[in-house]
């Protein structure tokens, strides 16, 4: 195989700074975490609760279910791009790329319990059967796990409303509310946007794009006041509502797909513009090197809960402004790193395992 090289602008500017700013507000939410002990639930403090309804609002599970859709995009870009090289086994490849990962999670696991990488792993197997799949094919099963992870969501919902001996089968439908099966629903959609090529084809698409960006806004805005409405700080019309915490849960869960999927139709096209991909540089860079600062954000949170005894659980306006320091050290040594080095440190390390050397003079496209 004659290696070409790919150059910095064949990268996709505007997959890698969503994937930046996802990074910033996947680390928000798990700020509380690195510190608690995941036996006990922690309250925040009273101060805290609107910030805390911002979170459930605006950010929970609609970053990560974006960086779940990214997988998906990344999948095919790695998959589409290896076959252009001439690779004979595109399919091990990929296989030997999501043990990888699975090593790294196992690893981050050890020292925290909230990693996700070994869940991207596991479920990554199942983009394998797809991706020779036309793309009608691929939206066919998008929409039809949509329609059973709403319709669980639903049934769930009745269930705490009105409570019954049902535990058994609430207990088999709760799986299609959670976080595996949006990570399944989220891959395949990204590898149907892959295939169709809506992030290089912004122009041509910008009706369909402009549909999905009103159609998400309906579905979101129910599901929105469905959160405010069971919220513990607020829980608008009685505060002895049953099961609230349980019903605020599935709403933060349902509207993590179509809030995503709001964001995400709404940066394309804020991104097509050249002046706002000028000014969001620095996110851009934090993209490039995915890998390196999710698990960066960390180990700089450990050593900060663990090594200097600070609390970053028991105040949600102290884990913001912590937040946003460890983000703006991710902005400055990710910009620094990448002017001397086409790769970050741990992606570089992901792409020794997944091709058994280091290719040289050889830049991909980002594959996360």
């Amino acid at each position: 195989m004659n290696a070409q090289q790919v150059t910095k602008q064949d990268r996709i500017s505007s997959i890698d700074i969503i994937r930046g700013l996802a990074l910033f507000f996947i680390l928000l939410v798990n700020m509380p975490d690195f510190y608690m002990d995941f036996s006990k639930i922690v309250e925040p403090q009273t101060e805290d609760a609107w910030l805390r309804l911002s979170y459930d609002l605006f950010i929970q599970r609609k970053f990560f279910t974006i960086f779940s859709f990214l997988f998906g995009i990344g999948f095919y870009i790695f998959m589409s791009r290896a076959e252009e090289k001439g690779e004979k086994r595109i399919y091990l490849l990929f296989i030997r790329r999501l043990l990888a990962l699975l090593i790294f999670g196992f690893i981050h696991h050890m020292i925290w319990q909230g990693d996700i990488l070994r869940d991207y792993a596991v479920s990554g197997i199942l983009l394998l059967p797809f991706y020779n799949r036309k793309p009608t094919t691929i939206f066919t099963w998008v929409a039809a796990l949509i329609v059973i992870h709403f319709t669980a969501t639903v049934y769930c919902m009745i269930y705490f409303l009105m409570p019954n001996d049902g535990l058994h089968m609430f207990s088999a439908i709760s799986f299609f509310t959670g976080t595996k099966f949006q990570i399944c629903i989220m891959f395949l959609l990204g590898l149907y946007v892959g295939k169709i090529r809506i992030f290089t084809r912004v122009s041509q698409s910008s009706l369909l794009i402009r549909r999905v960006q009103v159609v998400s806004l309906i579905i979101s805005l129910p599901l929105l006041y469905g959160i405010i409405w069971t919220h513990p700080a607020i829980l608008l019309g009685s505060t002895k509502l049953q099961n609230h915490a349980n019903l605020q849960t599935l709403f933060v869960n349902c509207s993590g797909i179509p809030l995503a999927l709001l964001y995400l139709s709404t940066l394309v096209f804020i991104l097509e513009k050249k002046r706002a991909q000028r000014c969001l540089q620095p996110i851009r860079s934090v993209g490039q090197m995915a890998l390196t600062n999710y698990l960066l954000q960390t180990t700089i949170a450990m050593v900060i809960a663990k090594v200097f005894g600070v609390n970053i659980s028991n105040s949600l306006t102290k884990d913001l402004f912590i937040s946003i320091g460890i983000y703006v050290i991710q902005m400055v040594f990710s910009v620094l790193w990448l002017k001397s080095f086409q790769h970050g440190p741990m992606e570089l390390l992901w792409r020794i395992l997944t091709y058994g050397r280091i290719r040289n003079k050889v830049s991909q496209t980002h594959v996360n």
